[in-house]
């Protein structure tokens, strides 16, 4: 579900998305250089004849599409800026065509764009957090789109996307993976960094606290409200689980994290039937 947001909070947001795809960008000519130097130095080694074939076919395989790639990339990029929910409009036979196309194929794409993106999770899982929450709360969403650019899983797609369509293999990409990780991940990770430090400087949700986004269910006068005293979950505990000083409470929330909170003697002593227990 959305919530209704004024056109500056809209606006906002848009142009986080634009520094962001500004920001990770210019990492694509660097990258395809680096791509370039590493085959380069495969091709130059020694070893059997078959793998000094096969790194002088990864060279020149890449030296007649590296140009294209960029350039397909980089479109790409541009375009998600403004469009970030958009996902390429398909008649029914062009949706019928794709579901007999998923194969092979198509999963082995799905796991390379996957492995980078999970490991822009593990760098930036903070960050990107930060900056998802700031986002939903500037648009009144409940999620980014699937398809938006700020997703780890979209900016790893594009990317092998452009790769394949530029004409590139994919035993290729597997290939160069471990340079395009070692070259964009920290690119990511900044621009996501960057992206809070904007939205904090324009008054955006400047501290977020996850409690906000827990939703505590109970016993409650209207029948759907938060509790907000003992008679919520512990008391249907046999016996009653109440909180005690020392205790942690966890609570974990998919896509963003743990929140522990530590009871501490203040709360012990607000709650009466607390202090009756042993």
């Amino acid at each position: 579900m959305s919530i209704a947001r004024s056109a500056s909070s809209l606006q906002l947001a848009r142009e986080t998305r634009e520094r962001f795809v500004r920001a990770t960008e210019g990492v694509i000519v660097p990258l395809a250089q680096a791509i370039r130097d590493r085959l380069t130095q495969q091709a130059s080694e020694i070893g059997s004849a078959r793998a000094m074939q096969e790194s002088r076919d990864d060279f020149v395989a890449f030296q007649g599409q590296a140009s294209q790639w960029v350039s397909l990339a980089q479109a790409g990029w541009r375009r998600s800026a403004g469009t970030p929910g958009a996902a390429p409009a398909a008649s029914s036979s062009g949706a019928k065509l794709r579901l007999e196309l998923i194969g092979d194929d198509a999963m082995e794409s799905s796991i390379l764009s996957s492995r980078l993106a999970q490991l822009i999770h593990d760098k930036a899982s903070f960050e990107l957090s930060d900056l998802r929450l700031r986002i939903q709360f500037l648009e009144g969403t409940a999620e980014l789109d699937a398809h938006d650019m700020l997703r780890p899983e979209t900016l790893a797609r594009l990317l092998v996307d452009q790769w394949l369509a530029a004409g590139l293999s994919r035993a290729l990409w597997a290939r160069v993976q471990d340079t395009v990780q070692q070259q964009l991940v920290g690119v990511v990770v900044k621009a996501y960094e960057d992206a809070n430090a904007f939205l904090v400087s324009q008054g955006v949700m400047p501290e977020i606290d996850l409690k906000s986004f827990v939703r505590r269910t109970g016993s409650s006068s209207s029948g759907g409200g938060s509790a907000t005293g003992p008679a919520g979950v512990a008391a249907s505990h046999d016996p009653p689980a109440w909180l005690r000083p020392g205790g942690v409470m966890r609570v974990s929330l998919p896509g963003l994290g743990t929140l522990n909170t530590p009871v501490i003697e203040e709360d012990y002593q607000t709650c009466p039937p607390c202090q009756s227990l042993p």
